[in-house]
C-alpha cells in the first residue's frame, strides 16, 4: 500500500514538473539522458533512481509490482527526466587481516583483492582445489600453510603401511622423491643454501597461504590445498626422473593444478611424456620462464624446460610465466619469447619461510623480498585455483583460455619485447569476473539440480551441479519461513536456465524469475494477493511459438484454476483442471509427452480426491487422464516429466504428496506403467517431490526426488530402473520441512 502511495505521489510530481517545462520555464527540451541498461549488474530489487531536469534531488522510487526494466525503458525518453537508473549495489574490496598483508604489493598488482569478491578459494559443499607444489619441499607445519596442506584420504598417517596401494608408504601429506620417504619438508643435505631450503615454502605461500587468519600473509587462494612433492635438493637442484615421478604422482592423487618453479636447459622425453599425461588428464601445468644472472633470454631461439614442453603442433601443455617489475616492465632477469603465456609481478615478493629453530639463520616464519619467475608462476597457479573453486565444472581448456584471454595489455611499456610476453599481465579480477559469467561445456551438457526448502524453511534457493554445491541465494526476505517452490527454463536461450520461484504457504502468490546467481530479473502476482496458500509452477512452450509460458496453480485450499502467463507476467489463459469446487490443490508439469512438438500441461490433483493425472493440450482441451495409484489413496500427488527411456518423448513421473509409502511410478502419456521403485524407506510417509533432468550427461533424463515434510532434506537421483546414482542433503540434516526439486542447465 505504501509503495502504491509513493508511486502515485511521484507520478503527480512528474505531471506538475512536466507542466512547468511546457510553459517555458525550462530551456532544455531534449529527451532524458539514456538510462543505464545493465540490468544484470547487482542492484536493489524494485528500486529506480530518478533525477528531474529542474531539480538536484534524486528520487528513490519503489516500483511495487512493475518490473524495473520495463519502467526504465518506458520512461527514459520522458522530456522532464534528466536520467533514471537502477540503484546499483557496490561491494567493499576484500582485504584480509593477515599481519604482513601490506608487504604483499604483488597481490594488488594482479587485482587479487577485487577477485576475492567472487571467491577466496572455498566453496561450501565442494572439495577444495589441489595445487601440487613440485619443488624443494614445503614446511607442512608452518602456521600459515599447515591448515591448507593436502591430506591423502586413502592413507592412514604413520601406520607404516601403503594403505592406498599406490607404492608410497605413509604418503599422508605428500612425498620426498629424492630420499624416497613420506616427509615432504626441505632437507639440510649437501651444499644447501638459504634460498634452496626456503624455495618450496616461498612458492607455496604465494599460491595458497591461508588467508584472513589474523597472522602472516595471504595466498592468492586462501583455501586451496597444497600437495608438497620434494624434487629439489637443499641447493635448489634436481633431476628429470624425480620431477616426472612427482608429476605422475600429482596426477594420480587428484591435483588439478601443478606448479613448476624451476628451469633447465635439456629437453627431456621423460619429462615431456609426464607433462603430456597430466595435460590429457585435465591438469593445468604452470611453469616459471626462468631467470638469468644479467639479461633474460629469448626462449624462441634458446628454449628452457619444462616451460617449453608445450607439445608442439599448436598445443599448449604448459602455461609459461615471465616476470615484470613494479613499473610493469619486463624484469631484466626474466626470460621471454614463444614459451611465455603470461607475465606476473616478480620483484620484491614477501612470503612464508621454512622455520628451524636449531639453525639461527632459519628462525623466521616469514621474509622477503624475493625476485624471480619462481614467485610469478604461483600467482597464476593461485588464480587458477580461485577459478576452479568458483566454477569447478570448467574444463582445462576453458580454464586456460580464461587465464590467457582476460589480462592487462602492457605492450606500450615493453615495445622492445612486442609479441614475446605472451597474452599479457595476469589480472585475477578480470579472470574471475569472466569465469563468473562463463558457461562451461559441462554446464551446457549436464543439468543442474535446483532446490527450495519446504515448510518452515527460509526462502534459501540452492543450485547443485554434479552433486556439488554451485550457488545459492534468497528468493524472498531471509526472515520468511514459508519455503519456496522451484522451476526452471532458459527464457533468453543463452544456454543457462533461469530459476522461477513460486511463493509457498502463507505468502502472497508471487512468481519471481532469477538467473542462476540469484539476480532478480522480473516478478508478478499469479493470483490475487489475498490468496496465500502457495503456488506450484511449471514452464514450457505450450503453443510452439518459441516463447515459453509459465503455468501456475494453487498448492492447496483454493479453486483448481490453471493460469497461463507470458514471461513478463501477462495472463494468457486460465481454465479449471477439475470441478471448480475442488479445493485440495494441484501440482503441474509441462513437456511434450506425445511427440506432437507441443508441450502438454500435466496436472496432478492434491488431497481430497483419488489421485488423478489429467493431461491438457495448449487449447486447454483434456486429451488423457488416469489414476496412477489405488483409487482409495486421496492425499495428493506430485508430478514431473522427463525422457528417462531415451525415446524422444517425456515420460510422466509421479509420487505421493504425503500419507503413503514413497513409491515413485513412471507412465507414458496414455497411462501405461513403465517402472516403479521406492525413493526412500518404505515406512516414510512424508511424501516425495519429483523432478527430472540429465544430471550425469549420458543423454537420458534421471529422476530427482526430494523428501517431503518429516524427513531430512534428502535429495536422491535415480536412473529409469530405480537405481540410485547419487544423493546428498540439500540443507542441514536437522531440517525436516521437506525439499522442493527442479532441474535445468
Amino acid at each position: 500500500m505504501l509503495n502504491n502511495i509513493r508511486y502515485k505521489i511521484f507520478i503527480l510530481i512528474l505531471i506538475i514538473v512536466t507542466a512547468f517545462i511546457f510553459s517555458g520555464l525550462a530551456i532544455n527540451q531534449s529527451a532524458a539522458r539514456q538510462a543505464a541498461d545493465n540490468f544484470v549488474a547487482p542492484h536493489e530489487p524494485g528500486q529506480v533512481l530518478i533525477k528531474l531536469k529542474n531539480s538536484e534531488k534524486i528520487y528513490d522510487l519503489k516500483l511495487g509490482d512493475q518490473a524495473l526494466e520495463d519502467f526504465i525503458q518506458t520512461n527514459q525518453k520522458n522530456k522532464s527526466i534528466d536520467y533514471l537508473e537502477p540503484n546499483y549495489i557496490y561491494h567493499a574490496t576484500i582485504e584480509p587481516n593477515d599481519g604482513f598483508y601490506t608487504q604483499q604489493i604483488y597481490l594488488s598488482a594482479i587485482s587479487a583483492p577485487q577477485a576475492w569478491n567472487y571467491t577466496t578459494g572455498y566453496t561450501p559443499g565442494s572439495k577444495n582445489v589441489i595445487i601440487a607444489i613440485i619443488d624443494s619441499g614445503v614446511d607442512i607445519n608452518h602456521p600459515d600453510l599447515a591448515y591448507n596442506v593436502w591430506q591423502n584420504s586413502g592413507e592412514i598417517k604413520d601406520n607404516h603401511l601403503d594403505d592406498d596401494g599406490n607404492g608410497y608408504v605413509d604418503d599422508y601429506n605428500g612425498w620426498d622423491f629424492i630420499l624416497n620417504n613420506s616427509d615432504p619438508r626441505p632437507k639440510f643435505d649437501g651444499d644447501y643454501s638459504f634460498l634452496g631450503i626456503n624455495h618450496g615454502s616461498i612458492v607455496a605461500g604465494v599460491a595458497a597461504a591461508q588467508g584472513n587468519n589474523n597472522q602472516g600473509i595471504a595466498g592468492v587462494s586462501w583455501h586451496a590445498k597444497i600437495m608438497p612433492l620434494r624434487v629439489l635438493r637443499g641447493d635448489g637442484s634436481g633431476n628429470t626422473l624425480d620431477v616426472a615421478r612427482a608429476i605422475d604422482y600429482a596426477r594420480e592423487k587428484g591435483a588439478q593444478i601443478i606448479n613448476l618453479s624451476f628451469v633447465g636447459e635439456g629437453r627431456s622425453a621423460t619429462l615431456e611424456d609426464a607433462i603430456a599425461r597430466a595435460y590429457q588428464a585435465g591438469i593445468l601445468v604452470v611453469a616459471a620462464a626462468g631467470n638469468e644472472v644479467t639479461i633474460g633470454l629469448d626462449m624462441t631461439t634458446n628454449p628452457r624446460y619444462p616451460v617449453c614442453h608445450d607439445g608442439g603442433l599448436g598445443n599448449n601443455w604448459v602455461i609459461g610465466v615471465a616476470s615484470v617489475d613494479n613499473n610493469n616492465q619486463l624484469a631484466s632477469f626474466s626470460n621471454y619469447g614463444s614459451c611465455v603465456d603470461l607475465i606476473a609481478p616478480g620483484i620484491g615478493v614477501f612470503s612464508t619461510l621454512y622455520k628451524n629453530d636449531s639453525l639461527p639463520k632459519y628462525n623466521r616464519e616469514y621474509g622477503g623480498y624475493w625476485s624471480g619467475t619462481s614467485v610469478s608462476a604461483p600467482q597464476v597457479a593461485g588464480t587458477a585455483a580461485l577459478v576452479k573453486a568458483l566454477k569447478p565444472e570448467l574444463s582445462l581448456l576453458e580454464l586456460r583460455d580464461l587465464l590467457l584471454n582476460y589480462t592487462d595489455n602492457i605492450d606500450h611499456k615493453n615495445w622492445l619485447y612486442a609479441g614475446k610476453m605472451g597474452h599479457g599481465k595476469l589480472n585475477a579480477y578480470k579472470v574471475l569476473a569472466a569465469a563468473n559469467s562463463a558457461v562451461s561445456a559441462a554446464e551446457v551438457k549436464i543439468d543442474k539440480i535446483i532446490l527450495g526448502p519446504g515448510q518452515k524453511g527460509g526462502p534459501h534457493i540452492r543450485v547443485y551441479s554434479e552433486g556439488k554445491f554451485s550457488s545459492q541465494f534468497f528468493a524472498f526476505e531471509e526472515t520468511k519461513r514459508a519455503g519456496a517452490n522451484v522451476a526452471s527454463f532458459d527464457f533468453n536461450h543463452d544456454g543457462q536456465e533461469e530459476i522461477i520461484i513460486g511463493a509457498n504457504g502463507s505468502e502472497e502468490p508471487w512468481v519471481k524469475i532469477f538467473d542462476l546467481r540469484g539476480n532478480l530479473k522480473s516478478k508478478f502476482l499469479a493470483f490475487d494477493s489475498s490468496m496465500k496458500k502457495g503456488i506450484r509452477l511449471a514452464v514450457g512452450d505450450i503453443d510452439n511459438d518459441k516463447q515459453a509460458e509459465i503455468i501456475a496453480v494453487a498448492q492447496t485450499g483454493f479453486e483448481p484454476m490453471v493460469k497461463i502467463f507470458s514471461e513478463s507476467g501477462s495472463l494468457i489463459k486460465e481454465f479449471y483442471a477439475v470441478n471448480k469446487f475442488f479445493t485440495g490443490g494441484l501440482n503441474v508439469a509441462v513437456g511434450d509427452i506425445n511427440g506432437d512438438s507441443y508441450a502438454e500441461i500435466v496436472i496432478a490433483t492434491g488431497a481430497g480426491t483419488s489421485g488423478l493425472i489429467k493431461i491438457f493440450n495448449y487449447t486447454a482441451q483434456a486429451i488423457s487422464q488416469f489414476i496412477p495409484y489405488d483409487p482409495n489413496y486421496t492425499r495428493g500427488l506430485t508430478v514431473a516429466l522427463g525422457d528417462i527411456t531415451g525415446n524422444g518423448q517425456k515420460e510422466i513421473i509421479i509420487a505421493p504428496a504425503t500419507g503413503a509409502s514413497p513409491q515413485v511410478r513412471t507412465f507414458d502419456w496414455q497411462g501405461r506403467a513403465i517402472s516403479q521403485f521406492f525413493a526412500y524407506n518404505e515406512k516414510f510417509f512424508g511424501g516425495v517431490n519429483v523432478a527430472s533432468g540429465d544430471i550425469n550427461g549420458d543423454g537420458l533424463d534421471e529422476i530427482i526426488t526430494g523428501a517431503g515434510p518429516g524427513g531430512g532434506p534428502h535429495v536422491r537421483v535415480f536412473n529409469a530402473s530405480g537405481s540410485v546414482i547419487s544423493q546428498f542433503f540439500a540443507y542441514s540434516e536437522k531440517f525436516s520441512g521437506g525439499v522442493y526439486v527442479a532441474s535445468g542447465k
